[in-house]
């Protein structure tokens, strides 16, 4: 990899402020921070001279993690990358921190990015998922996804609720075989019918469903096409 020199951290760093670009060199023994990646660790408008200041901010959960990788890439010289919880100031950052080792120039590129929003969008995603899963208990109702593609159904955990079919919740996975030796052998047809016309249209019909204790249900289905 090409040495990354001021102007192009200039560059990279106009747009992006969760975003910076660091240099450390094995023979001078030295850091190079640029203004995002100072700005992202520190604290106020300190400028940082070293990835080992950070130790004392990482939050414990995190210190072996941050240790390995100062282990990694400083000792033995490896190429690697750490996520951490850090605390700037009186505020908590999640960082990624990354560094690709140059053994013929003697150099480390690496960058630190500010993933806190990322991660904040993936707290509110899973209350989300979790709000709609509570939402399907109290409502009775479910819902799965069919990719013709697919031998198997991806299904919400009330599905197998529904169905009294824990034992068969493996990572959401449903196989279509199953799913088709709990419908009436009577509907079989119909149902794959309805799926397959839902490629095209929406389509609400009901189907007379065995769970695996064979208790008998009349379950309304509804299909919405995408992709």
């Amino acid at each position: 990899m090409e040495a990354i020199d001021n102007k192009v951290i200039k560059i990279n760093n106009v747009s992006d402020k969760s975003y910076g670009y660091w240099q450390y060199s094995y023979g001078l023994k030295k850091f190079h921070f640029c203004s995002s990646a100072s700005s992202i660790v520190g604290h106020d408008h300190t400028t940082i001279y070293s990835l080992i200041e950070l130790t004392d901010y990482v939050l414990p959960d995190f210190q072996e993690d941050f240790n390995n990788f100062w282990e990694n890439v400083f000792n033995k010289r490896q190429s690697d990358e750490v996520e951490i919880m850090f605390r700037v100031a009186s505020k908590i950052k999640w960082l990624v921190i990354r560094a690709l080792v140059n053994e013929e120039e003697g150099l480390i590129h690496g960058f630190i990015q500010d993933i806190s929003r990322e991660k904040e969008n993936e707290h509110i995603n899973n209350f989300k998922i979790n709000l709609s899963s509570k939402i399907e208990r109290i409502a009775n109702t479910a819902s799965f996804e069919w990719d013709l593609g697919q031998e198997f159904l991806v299904c919400s955990d009330n599905f197998f609720s529904l169905c009294q079919m824990e034992g068969h919740n493996d990572n959401n996975r449903l196989s279509k075989g199953l799913f088709f030796s709990l419908i009436d052998k009577s509907e079989q047809n119909f149902v794959l019918d309805v799926i397959h016309e839902n490629i095209t249209f929406n389509r609400e019909f009901e189907i007379s469903f065995h769970t695996s204790n064979s208790t008998k249900k009349k379950l309304k289905m509804y299909g919405y096409p995408y992709g």
